[in-house]
């Protein structure tokens, strides 16, 4: 169910982008009829006609605090799209509206957008499943062997604070993720949501329903919270003990494997 306020956050938007030269996509649970209200974000991409967007960008941004959502908004010009569609920015964020995104406003100018190479998605999954591995250890770089985030927790770390609330959002991030890069590596498959790889990773790997069961706990049935009964958080304490497993998994068959380890790219130093 989608509350007034999202309703009202849209009619209000549209207002403002009559006076603008830009097209709007919504992407992720909303537009794939998944949005849990306190619980999603949401997740909207606007790409502008010219490259002097930064007043409007401010606009929407100044009229977006006025919500009290989970707002995940993304801003490009069309040439940096389509002049540089193999730059990290552009993978992670054209990517999800062109596969399964919701024209909003505009017209849809990601019809003549390509879909990164292989290797370019790759390695975009690649770092982004590595930023999520940094953000739960607090740091921009990381050692080799990793280790928990904070052995002495009872979650070991991995439930933080993200925008100012307490959540183990951070951790599906890490799990799923982690299983996208293995489907893009593996099966060759592009993968523009967490939850188009748990539904892929279920068909074609023996811990699918593990995942699965993540999810589904920790959005559905606790909104991303931390659970209060006994049952839950030793729940919770069994997938935050076993993510570093996940990621010791990730760093050695595909971080590894895939010759990025001394190139720093995606924020590894050794030594």
């Amino acid at each position: 169910m989608i509350n007034n306020k999202v309703e009202d956050y849209f009619v209000q938007l549209a207002g403002l982008l009559e006076k603008m030269e830009v097209t709007c996509y919504i992407a992720g649970s909303y537009a794939m009829g998944l949005y849990i209200e306190g619980t999603s974000d949401l997740d909207i991409t606007f790409i502008f006609k010219h490259e002097n967007y930064m007043d409007n960008k401010n606009t929407i941004l100044r009229h977006a605090e006025q919500f009290k959502l989970e707002l995940d908004l993304m801003f490009f010009c069309e040439n940096e799209i389509f002049m540089n569609p193999s730059s990290k920015q552009v993978r992670e964020g054209i990517l999800s509206p062109k596969v399964n995104g919701r024209l909003f406003w505009g017209k849809n100018v990601l019809d003549s957008w390509n879909l990164p190479s292989p290797k370019d998605y790759i390695e975009s999954t690649i770092d982004l499943t590595l930023d999520f591995i940094k953000e739960a250890r607090g740091l921009n770089y990381l050692d080799l062997p990793i280790n928990y985030p904070n052995e002495n927790d009872y979650f070991k770390g991995y439930i933080r604070s993200r925008r100012g609330k307490i959540s183990t959002k951070l951790l599906v991030c890490i799990y799923t993720w982690i299983a996208g890069c293995r489907l893009a590596v593996e099966k060759g498959l592009y993968m523009p949501s967490k939850y188009d790889v748990v539904s892929e990773y279920k068909k074609h790997y023996d811990d699918g329903e593990y995942l699965a069961t993540l999810l589904r706990y920790c959005r559905d049935q606790w909104g991303y919270n931390i659970p209060t009964d006994d049952k839950g958080l030793t729940l919770l304490h069994h997938y935050c003990a076993e993510a570093l497993t996940w990621e010791k998994r990730f760093i050695d068959d595909i971080y590894i494997e895939n010759n990025k380890v001394n190139t720093l790219i995606g924020g590894f130093q050794n030594g």
